[in-house]
């Protein structure tokens, strides 16, 4: 993991994170980039995070994902 940290966090602050899966290697290695928002949209960190998908099942579901273009995934 990889952390970029924007700005502070406070006590009841609403924190949104968007996971985008960014790539999936033939080992079944993902790489995904996290960014967290505030209540007001600003981003008050960054992650590129990697980390093996869980099972042939979960690694077949994500390269389905990434090669269908999934519109909730902003590749």
């Amino acid at each position: 993991m990889d952390f970029k940290f924007q700005k502070a966090v406070y006590f009841d602050d609403t924190i949104k994170l968007e996971l985008t899966v960014i790539d999936i290697d033939e080992n079944g290695l993902a790489t995904s980039e996290a960014v967290f928002t505030n209540q007001d949209g600003a981003v008050v960190l960054e992650a590129l995070v990697k980390g093996f998908a869980p099972g042939e099942p979960g690694k077949h579901v994500m390269r389905t994902m990434i090669a269908e273009g999934d519109p909730t995934n902003k590749i």
